[in-house]
């Protein structure tokens, strides 16, 4: 698989992102949800559509290492929750791990068209990460940045990096080693630092786009002044988002705005394990043989989808006749 990917990362789903996304022809669309309070995938599986839904189970994210990638001092009554982040990298490195690169994106970040980021592929098709800045801690120093506290609790030695990642690209290599992480460890550690340290400590190639120079934690931005070729954070009201693609002529095709919110349905826990059976189980599994064959005889199937994830895959266990 050569194509570049874009991950969505979003609570809940927006009509203006996914008609806008619905228009790119390049990448791979996933909208990776935080909440699973509705099941989106229902909700939208009769349109005739590129983008893909990605809600997977919190207990399933955290019981195999995904979760921690939030720094959660920012968010009160969190408890180690997974988050779209966590379940973005555990989609990009166990369900689809095949992109060369993966383009993270969060739903306030502004870019005016696809183009931009087919731009900055061509100009760094080497490169393992891109991020805004990439700035790096050789003495321990904890006071040059108010979340270096928490490497005080990661097994990792100096030097450390970090950035803000709101938009960000990895290549299938970095991915690679920050899904190895996770199996040493089972978690993650915050991805303003993890994207950059793992790459540092690797000796991956790191570079810092101009065209990501406008991705700031807080920033009030002159929608009238923008540097359309760049990317911006945070510009978090969608009607001025699609706003300024107006004002410059961009429009696409509206594909959502008749879908009929009424009929959402409750997310299922089921659903994780229905993306996990579509794309994780290779072809010919047969739950009674690994049953039979493993000594599971009483096991559920949602039990057996967890143990071949985190067990029988590793260790050649046996799943067809």
């Amino acid at each position: 698989m050569n194509k570049n990917a874009i991950a969505i990362l979003c609570r809940y789903p927006s009509n203006i992102w996914l008609n806008f996304f619905e228009n790119f022809n390049e990448y791979d669309i996933y909208i990776i949800i935080d909440e699973n309070v509705y099941d989106y995938y229902e909700l939208y599986k009769n349109y005739n559509f590129k983008l893909k839904f990605v809600q997977i189970d919190d207990n399933f994210c955290k019981n195999n290492g995904f979760y921690n990638f939030v720094y959660h001092g920012i968010l009160s009554n969190t408890s180690n929750k997974p988050f779209a982040w966590d379940k973005a990298l555990l989609y990009f490195t166990i369900i689809k791990p095949d992109y060369n690169n993966v383009w993270f994106i969060e739903d306030d970040v502004f870019l005016l068209k696809e183009s931009v980021l087919i731009n900055i592929d061509n100009k760094y098709l080497d490169s393992d990460l891109l991020t805004p800045f990439h700035h790096l801690n050789y003495d321990g120093n904890l006071n040059t940045w108010d979340f270096w506290f928490i490497m005080n609790d990661i097994p990792l030695p100096l030097p450390w990096a970090r950035s803000m990642t709101c938009a960000c690209r990895a290549s299938n290599k970095l991915l690679k080693l920050m899904n190895n992480y996770r199996k040493d460890h089972n978690k993650l550690f915050f991805h303003e630092a993890m994207f950059n340290t793992i790459s540092l400590q690797n000796n991956l190639i790191v570079d810092t786009p101009e065209e990501l120079s406008t991705i700031h934690y807080r920033d009030n931005f002159d929608l009238n002044n923008l540097n359309l070729n760049y990317l911006y954070h945070p510009i978090k009201n969608y009607h001025d988002q699609l706003s300024v693609r107006e004002k410059n002529s961009i429009y696409y095709h509206n594909c959502f705005n008749d879908i009929d919110y009424s009929k959402r349905r409750p997310f299922n826990n089921n659903i994780g394990l229905f993306l996990l059976r579509n794309y994780i189980l290779p072809e010919g599994f047969n739950f009674c043989c690994y049953r039979e064959n493993n000594d599971m005889k009483n096991w559920c199937d949602e039990d057996i989808v967890w143990h071949w994830f985190t067990y029988g895959q590793y260790e050649h266990r046996k799943y067809k006749d």
